[in-house]
């Protein structure tokens, strides 16, 4: 739509841990602290604009920044299995060359640190196992058609009192809703900690269905 012509030269840049270390006098090593997450990255695709810079460049930049405001789904050809959660993060600086009419600029991405896969983006229904194939745990979208009791992975929880099913469970927000939009966490009892599924295979009870979320980093 833009004429805009980009590499992915830049966009197999992995998290980073959230580790912190503490040196300590007159000891060997420093001490780490790791807080059990990553930290979102930054993704930077070189573009350019050939013939048309000076006609598309600004409608392109527009519609960038006109959804700069939060995450949105990522994807390009490059790896075609997977996704990120990404925000536009500005400025974008073009430089220009044979009398305007070409232009070249970096477009960044302040992006979730996980790299979503396309695998784990539908929902599928389990009444008694689900198996993660990454190495990482995570949180998954959770939706129920009645009232009841419910485990997923050893977290119990319980919808009562709810009507207009499904009831969708986002299990890293820890909120309920349903296809409206509504907000239905009231009717939903959650654990304290947040339900998530670990590497390998992971036991179910009761009829769910899963929008698990695999990623790898």
């Amino acid at each position: 739509k833009y004429n805009v012509g980009l590499s992915g030269s830049g966009r197999y840049r992995s998290a980073q841990r959230d580790v912190s270390t503490e040196h300590l006098s007159h000891r060997n090593g420093d001490i780490i602290t790791d807080g059990g997450c990553f930290l979102n990255t930054t993704i930077s695709y070189p573009c350019w604009i050939a013939h048309t810079f000076t006609s598309d460049f600004v409608s392109f930049r527009n519609f960038l920044m006109k959804h700069s405001d939060k995450y949105y789904k990522l994807t390009d050809t490059y790896d075609a299995n997977h996704f990120r959660m990404a925000r536009v993060v500005g400025p974008i600086e073009p430089e220009t060359k044979v009398m305007l009419r070409v232009g070249t600029f970096d477009v960044q991405f302040d992006c979730k640190p996980q790299i979503f896969r396309n695998d784990g983006d539908s929902f599928r229904t389990v009444s008694s196992q689900i198996t993660n194939p990454t190495d990482f745990e995570c949180y998954p979208i959770l939706s129920v058609g009645s009232n009841g009791s419910y485990s997923v992975n050893g977290y119990e929880f319980t919808v009562s009192g709810a009507t207009g099913f499904p009831v969708f469970i986002d299990c890293e927000t820890m909120d309920a809703y349903n296809s409206n939009g509504d907000n239905m966490n009231k009717y939903v009892s959650l654990p304290i900690r947040n339900i998530r599924l670990g590497s390998g295979v992971n036991k179910v009870s009761g009829t769910v269905s899963i929008k698990p979320r695999w990623f790898d980093m």
